[in-house]
């Protein structure tokens, strides 16, 4: 019964709040990206649609501050 009242919950919150959540897609123009920054909140969904090839890679915050291309 408990499961199933979290679930019918958690359900609720997805489905009945559709205007709280965002979905941000990333493109790419060569080896840079469209739109260059993004701001996304929790619960916001981002798709990359890239075409080509492309080096994603993950860095740290210090890094991409940095502009430094070592990653994690």
């Amino acid at each position: 019964m408990k499961v199933q009242s979290l679930l019918l919950i958690v359900w609720g919150m997805l489905f009945l709040t559709p205007g709280l959540a965002t979905k941000h897609t990333v493109t790419n123009s060569g080896f840079v990206f469209v739109p260059s920054t993004l701001n996304v909140t929790v619960g916001d969904t981002v798709v990359f649609d890239i075409e080509g090839v492309h080096n994603v890679v993950e860095v740290s915050q210090s890094t991409y501050e940095a502009r430094g291309i070592s990653s994690n």
